[in-house]
């Protein structure tokens, strides 16, 4: 295996360092997708993954397939990118710019969709708002950094593992 000299090694480390999230906006950016068929109570709301974009589920078919499967629901997809995670803003955000503003325009269940990061963002949706949403689909959920999840697997899994204690701001051990 070869080295990497040392400039460019200090080169990758001080890009890393600059990397910065999107900023959090707000209102948190919402694209509808309404599904034919009329008016629809249900609504389907989809969290990217980390680095994905609403439009990527157009982009890559899902919301299509979705409605070939016949989904009886309208759908909309957020721009809920990881600076609304390291603001801690994201539950809010949905919140305030989605799930609220659904409740006034009248849908009678919401559904949570996320992709890893968005699983992650469901998840935390509902445990500050129990009952609020009618349930979540969760495609490979977003846990915690690979120490903690170590760290739970040597303990012998969830049920075993017992925490540590946590400082505030880490949020892999608060959720």
């Amino acid at each position: 295996m070869r080295k990497l000299p040392f400039l460019a090694l200090f080169a990758l480390f001080a890009l890393a360092a600059c990397y910065r999230p999107r900023p959090a906006t707000v209102p948190l950016r919402v694209l509808r997708h309404d599904q034919a068929g009329g008016a629809h109570r249900d609504l389907v709301v989809f969290l990217p993954g980390r680095g994905d974009l609403p439009e990527d589920y157009v982009r890559r078919g899902l919301l299509a397939i979705a409605g070939e499967a016949g989904l009886d629901a309208d759908v909309v997809t957020v721009d809920s990118h990881l600076g609304y995670y390291v603001d801690r803003s994201i539950v809010i955000r949905l919140h305030d710019d989605v799930i609220a503003p659904a409740r006034a325009r009248g849908y009678e269940r919401i559904w949570l969709a996320g992709i890893s990061l968005g699983a992650l963002g469901s998840i935390l949706y509902m445990q500050e708002h129990p009952g609020e949403v009618a349930g979540a689909v969760l495609i490979a959920p977003y846990l915690g950094e690979k120490p903690l999840l170590a760290e739970i697997e040597k303990a012998g899994g969830l049920r075993a593992w017992r925490p540590a204690a946590f400082s505030g701001g880490d949020y892999q051990r608060e959720t």
